[in-house]
């Protein structure tokens, strides 16, 4: 059953239920205010400071709250109402993206804001996940789940692209104002939920025990990773794939206004919104292919497809004017850039739903949250040294030599994982009915 179908099966059930529609509806407002206010904030930087680098700095910090409250945030969902943290945090959005209104001129300030607006995001998102089951009932979790998972990619969609040309047509401040906008929408949805705290426990020492029970567990948890015999491979290659996406976010702007020669407006429409539309075909797509492939075989065709993104959208744009010098280079550089983006967002989902897949596959319900936490800490740890770098190699190095080498090392380490695990399930074959 795909997506569509199993969302739309149980739909009207979901949508009678005002409890799902109202956090339903906060993630609507909430993720579309986020994927706006972020790519415009990285346009906007690049328009004030003119570096790649410094584009690879604000990246990077949207990198530093998962690691450093990642963990946090689950406990403090576990341990108030979670009606409460929801619509405080989206309250703080608000404030917060109000607070930025004078400073839309200085990127230091943009740099604490992001890093805010993120911090908030590691508090909302497990509290978020966590209240799901308290509002829908057991046999409509597939449904309500399948919906927030269209509907996210759905928000980028709508984030990304509006970005661009909301920035050109109407500058920093509209784009900022109709984020708070959005942000307040979110607040009013959760505001409006009921109490979502039948999970609290006694307070009678409760922090003390939570924050060493935390250590106990993501130490228990990186023993499992290490132990196990694919996850740690699997990690590692997500988390290099990962590194490998944030840097070349940081270098979207120099590559599409500079490189390309797109505008701020035709930066959306000609890779923002063919990526969007990727990822929703990635999330059909591979939904459709989990019955007939492993989730390791779609792992490693993502990266091939995130490879062939790469060499796609600076180095064949290239070669192709220069081969094809009667064709228009701006057609060329569009068409190049369109099937890039395309490529890249199939790519990105089939890796990334194909993890959970397998990770979900491979461990039981008690390490299972931190094997994800374990991933997502490698992910943004690995993640970091890689945008800093790319940050900074690409206001020295060539482009098209340094999107070459990316595609290839990409595209290289996707067929050593493969011959890896091929080789593994040769020595150690699985039963008939292992899904690895």
């Amino acid at each position: 059953m795909s997506i569509l179908s199993s969302t739309f099966s149980e739909f009207p059930h979901l949508i009678r239920n005002r409890g799902f529609v109202r956090i339903w509806l906060s993630q609507v407002f909430g993720q579309t205010a986020t994927n706006l206010l972020h790519f415009a904030l990285v346009l906007r930087t690049f328009e004030l400071t003119g570096s790649s680098f410094f584009v690879g700095v604000l990246v990077a910090v949207v990198s530093l709250p998962p690691i450093l409250f990642g963990a946090l945030g689950g406990v403090m969902a576990d341990r108030y109402d979670r009606r409460t943290i929801l619509s405080v945090i989206n309250g703080s959005r608000v404030a917060v993206s109000l607070a930025l209104l004078p400073f839309l001129d200085l990127s230091g300030v943009i740099l604490v804001a992001v890093f805010l607006l993120t911090m908030l995001s590691e508090f909302f998102t497990p509290t978020e996940g966590a209240s799901i089951p308290a509002l829908v009932p057991p046999d409509h979790l597939t449904g309500a789940n399948a919906l927030f998972a269209f509907t996210l990619y759905g928000s980028f969609l709508v984030g990304y692209t509006a970005a661009g040309p909301l920035l050109h047509f109407g500058g920093p401040l509209i784009t900022l104002v109709a984020v708070a906008c959005l942000y307040a929408a979110a607040a009013v949805s959760t505001i409006g939920l009921p109490h979502l705290r039948d999970h609290l426990m006694a307070p009678d020492g409760v922090l003390k025990r939570s924050v060493h029970s935390i250590r106990v567990q993501l130490m228990e948890g990186l023993q499992f990773i290490r132990a196990h015999h694919l996850l740690p491979t699997l990690i590692l290659e997500v988390s290099l794939l990962f590194g490998i996406e944030r840097g070349v976010i940081a270098l979207i702007p120099a590559v599409a206004l500079g490189y390309l020669g797109f505008t701020t407006f035709t930066v959306s429409l000609y890779f923002i919104l063919p990526l969007a539309l990727g990822t929703v075909m990635g999330a059909l797509i591979t939904n459709r292919l989990k019955r007939t492939a492993r989730p390791l075989t779609l792992v490693h065709a993502g990266m091939w497809l995130e490879a062939c993104a790469l060499l796609l959208v600076v180095p064949a744009s290239m070669w192709l004017t220069r081969l094809v010098p009667a064709a228009p280079a701006m057609a060329v550089r569009v068409a190049c850039t369109i099937a890039a983006a395309l490529c890249a967002g199939l790519g990105n989902v089939m890796v990334v739903v194909s993890t959970q897949t397998l990770i979900q596959r491979e461990t039981d319900d008690e390490k299972r949250g931190r094997v994800f936490g374990g991933l997502l800490t490698m992910m943004n740890l690995v993640g970091l040294p890689f945008i800093l770098l790319l940050s900074h190699l690409g206001g020295s190095v060539p482009l098209t030599t340094l999107f070459t080498v990316l595609g290839l090392f990409l595209a290289a380490v996707a067929a050593v994982s493969a011959t890896t695990v091929t080789v593994h399930w040769k020595r150690h074959p699985h039963p008939p009915d292992a899904r690895l």
